[in-house]
């Protein structure tokens, strides 16, 4: 009965199944920045032109170095102070963006314009106002420019818009005079924004607000699970652990099924939705499986009525393992159970001590609500 095994069990399978969906999704976007050598020259260029409060043909601006690291590339970035009500992210189209919208996870506005559909992901909750500026064909023409410069971001929001290059995945080399014309279509593009009117408000209040309810669903479930699998572990532990969690794993796949189909049904339509999907079903993949096994491992002995059975039984051996924490200490002992030959208890450093060999125990357990016994307590026999 050594349930830290199935602990470590559990942990791998979530982290194998959630690593699996992050690194499909992400696979080609995350880039260690270690492995990036930016040269001098560049080096150089960058750290000329980074600065807060800059000043450009008399207008400002700021600009960015950013060191890469081992979870994040390198990346350079401007930035102008604009005051809009416009809220968006325009990135390069990706394969995962594309089969969101067959598949009519995310919805994207659409401009007319089938070269610029095709190449950028317009991610915004003001659809009305991004419409209406990228109605423009002289704005879209200098996102085009901005992006064939190595740029790989567009952004507008919190009072900025911002020019970005994600160093790894820019198509292009930045010199000083890519970010001088960078400047000069960004400063365009900005007062473009600020003649942007008579636009529309977007109907994505009530998904948003849902949104935020399934994240906080699926974030206290998790801390509920969490908390009923360390209560449960501590006070009710069962002898038959690996066949509780197979029994919950059945269930939790089904509750996982019926609880995200219901957030496609909910989120979808937005531009964000197929993100926001994704990372609610990595983390409820988490959050469902351990909130089931927790359920059943802390209701079987919480809500258990049955009498105490007393096991009086010989005790075959005692050891220890050594870990980083330690010695842990196991105590081996006859079964009592028809279809077991013996049972290991996990047991105190004291208890090992003061037990002697060839000496019995007597070992209480209950029945337990969902049928899986489990141990109470246990003592030196008399």
């Amino acid at each position: 009965m050594e349930n830290s095994g199935i602990f470590i069990l559990i942990t791998i399978f979530y982290l194998f199944i959630s690593g699996l969906i992050i690194f499909l999704v992400i696979k080609n976007k995350r880039k260690l920045g270690k492995r990036f050598i930016i040269d001098k020259e560049s080096l150089k260029l960058y750290s000329k032109w980074h600065g807060a409060n800059n000043s450009y043909n008399g207008r400002e601006y700021n600009a960015k170095y950013q060191r890469g690291s081992n979870n994040s590339p390198p990346s350079f970035s401007i930035s102008i102070k604009i005051n809009s009500p416009g809220i968006f992210k325009i990135t390069l189209e990706t394969a995962f963006d594309k089969f969101a919208k067959r598949i009519n996870i995310a919805r994207e506005i659409q401009t007319g314009d089938n070269k610029f559909d095709e190449r950028f992901y317009i991610d915004t909750p003001t659809s009305g106002f991004t419409s209406v500026f990228l109605d423009n064909a002289e704005v879209r023409n200098k996102i085009n420019n901005v992006f064939d410069l190595g740029f790989t971001e567009l952004s507008l929001k919190k009072g900025k818009l911002t020019l970005v290059s994600n160093l790894n995945r820019a198509t292009s080399k930045i010199d000083d005079n890519s970010i001088k014309e960078a400047l000069d279509n960004l400063f365009a593009i900005n007062d473009n924004l600020l003649t942007v009117t008579n636009y529309q408000g977007s109907n994505t209040e009530i998904i948003t607000k849902l949104k935020v309810t399934f994240y906080s669903i699926t974030a206290t479930l998790g801390v509920i699970g969490f908390t009923m699998f360390i209560t449960g572990i501590i006070k009710y532990k069962p002898f038959d652990a690996g066949k509780m969690f197979i029994t919950s794993l059945i269930y939790s796949i089904i509750a996982l099924i019926i609880y995200f189909y219901y957030a496609v049904k909910f989120l979808r339509g937005l531009s964000s939705s197929h993100k926001d999907l994704m990372l609610i079903l990595v983390i409820s993949i988490f959050t469902f499986f351990i909130s089931g096994y927790g359920a059943m491992l802390f209701f079987n002995g919480f809500l258990d009525n049955s009498v105490v059975s007393p096991h009086n039984v010989a005790v075959i051996k005692k050891y220890y393992r050594r870990g980083k924490n330690g010695k842990t200490y196991y105590i081996k002992t006859d079964s009592w159970r028809s279809n077991r030959q013996f049972e290991v208890i996990r047991t105190s450093r004291r208890f090992y001590r003061n037990l002697q060999p060839n000496s019995y125990i007597t070992i209480n357990t209950k029945q337990g609500k969902f049928g899986y016994e489990w141990l109470k307590d246990y003592n030196i026999a008399n």
